[in-house]
């Protein structure tokens, strides 16, 4: 049988949906182990067994000669991950917090909050990944120097799975990095 698998990465866990070639729907849902609703604590090790059950849970199901054509990633979660130069990550997963909205107020006086919304068409807010990034600078400045890039969930899982760093557009745009000399003074990525 073949397959299409959608992933997808939310506040209550791991949700996988496998479709057929038939139109059959099967919804396999893995929540994070002691967190009903995660969405501003969530550490690397339960973010981790939580994929490895879900995929558990779709080893199950599948047969030996089933295949997967595609695979889709969804990504709602605003965790922001710093990894070092060989992609290990560096502190817990990083969420958004609304004791971080300083940082948007200081931008915004400076001038720059205003240049980065229009340069990308993002409002700014507390779970935006350059926001989250200035925390970690102002806070952690010994991790933030060790941080040699940085990833979501789903793109953290996508580099697990297959070995690629990728991301998207519309996402790119809301890490604020394109004028990061004037934000962060160096180049990250």
């Amino acid at each position: 049988m073949k397959y299409e698998l959608l992933v997808d990465i939310n506040p209550l866990g791991i949700d996988v949906v496998l479709a057929d070639e038939n139109g059959q729907v099967q919804n396999i849902h893995t929540p994070y182990a002691g967190h009903d609703f995660a969405v501003t604590v969530l550490n690397l090790d339960e973010f981790l067994t939580t994929v490895k059950s879900a995929f558990a849970h779709l080893e199950n199901i599948l047969q030996h000669n089933d295949e997967i054509q595609q695979v889709y990633f969804k990504n709602i979660m605003n965790g922001w991950m710093a990894l070092d130069e060989n992609f290990n990550p560096l502190p817990p997963i990083l969420m958004g917090k609304d004791t971080d909205a300083h940082f948007i107020e200081a931008l915004m006086m400076n001038g720059i909050g205003g240049q980065l919304q229009r340069k990308t068409g993002v409002p700014l807010a507390v779970t935006l990944p350059l926001i989250i990034t200035l925390r970690l600078k102002n806070e952690e400045p010994e991790i933030y120097a060790h941080a040699a890039h940085y990833m979501t969930l789903r793109e953290y899982m996508v580099y697990l799975l297959f070995g690629q760093n990728t991301t998207d557009a519309a996402f790119a745009a809301r890490t604020g990095f394109i004028i990061q000399n004037m934000l962060l003074g160096t180049v990250k990525r």
